[in-house]
């Protein structure tokens, strides 16, 4: 059934199943929708458990303070091979990918900030290096041990997949993210009033610091069936995941004067770059339309964020520009896919809110 020359939502996705992949082959559908061409039916797959494998970290961790040598590469890498014994590589139309326990502040810990997680609130967070002061400098030193073990949890994800599915370098956060994080938030979002200049240059830093430390990951991810993987998508070149979370509470205008420049230099850096945002936090969306090279606009749908009717005017205008992935519930999903056009369009289901059969 096809509504408007298009594949209808309920045909796409119900409660319990996803449309069967085309038999064609998965690279050719994913480089239609990078390049935003005609399609009868969108990009839809599931968010899969073992992308997100930090849960299983805290439980063995527990209430402390993180140290790079309580990280075991090998402990979390069952949960990544469940996965893939019940999933493969597509489920859907999205293709199955890895990262090293994403979600981990791998940038704030090579930064000096302290790590710590909790299994009561199943959390992990940074505190801000108690010696770090507006003005100081950033730097990366090849030694630091933080940064050697995200290369060893990179490499032993690479041994792992034996080149059965792609190798990512996670979601990793941005500048008003990492600037949050070493500064603390109350002196961040002060600096953003009192010392503006300041506060660019070092974002200027966190940029060139961001870059250097996700191209030396993707130094170790080999290519996967000619490109490489990200976000459940095929893509020619690196894909690296970027996020400004911290963002949310930032007017467009002063986004766009101190932060903007540094986050457009740390996306124009990759062949591939995503912009990750949360639905909260999209009045900073104008900042990363219109560039050189387009980065793939990614929107988590948060249950504190605006309602849906809301979104829907925003997620259209994001596809007259750029080619947009649409994280969320299977109702929230399905609510999209009879809103939006399916050109340039791919929606990832989160998995716990589907009864899911795969046939």
């Amino acid at each position: 059934m096809t509504l408007n020359g298009k594949a209808s939502p309920s045909n796409l996705v119900n409660s319990k199943r996803l449309y069967k992949q085309s038999p064609e082959d998965f690279r050719e559908r994913h480089a239609r929708f990078l390049q935003r061409q005609h399609v009868e039916r969108p990009l839809v797959g599931l968010y899969r458990h073992s992308i997100y494998p930090m849960l299983d970290l805290i439980e063995y961790l527990g209430e402390e303070r993180v140290h790079p040598e309580d990280i075991d590469v090998k402990r979390w890498q069952h949960v990544y091979e469940e996965t893939w014994d019940r999933t493969g590589l597509m489920w859907g139309d999205l293709v199955y990918w890895a990262s090293p326990l994403n979600g981990f502040p791998w940038l704030e810990a090579i930064l000096g900030c302290a790590i710590h997680v909790s299994r009561e609130s199943n959390s992990v967070w940074a505190e801000p290096p108690p010696d770090f002061r507006l003005g100081d400098e950033v730097q990366i030193d090849p030694n630091n041990a933080w940064f050697q073990k995200l290369l060893e949890a990179t490499e032993a994800l690479v041994e792992l997949s034996e080149g059965r599915y792609p190798v990512a370098s996670g979601i990793m956060r941005g500048i008003s993210d990492l600037m949050a994080a070493i500064l603390g938030s109350t002196q961040f979002y002060l600096a953003l009033h009192d010392h503006p200049k300041e506060l660019s240059q070092l974002g200027k830093q966190l940029a060139e610091f961001w870059v250097k430390v996700v191209k030396a990951q993707y130094e170790m991810i080999p290519p996967f069936e000619g490109g490489y993987g990200n976000a459940g998508l095929w893509m020619p070149g690196p894909c690296p995941v970027y996020q400004e979370d911290a963002s949310a509470l930032i007017s467009a205008k002063v986004f766009e004067e101190i932060i903007a420049p540094h986050s457009r230099k740390v996306l124009g850096s990759f062949e591939c770059p995503i912009m990750h945002l949360h639905s909260e936090g999209l009045q900073i969306i104008d900042s990363f339309l219109g560039m050189k090279k387009q980065p793939l606009i990614e929107v988590n749908i948060d249950p504190a964020g605006p309602p849906l009717s809301e979104l829907i005017p925003i997620f259209k205008t994001i596809q007259n520009t750029a080619p947009l992935e649409i994280f969320g519930t299977v109702d929230e999903i399905r609510t999209c896919l009879e809103e939006l056009s399916y050109d340039g369009l791919a929606c990832l289901i989160l998995e716990s809110s589907m009864e899911v059969v795969n046939d």
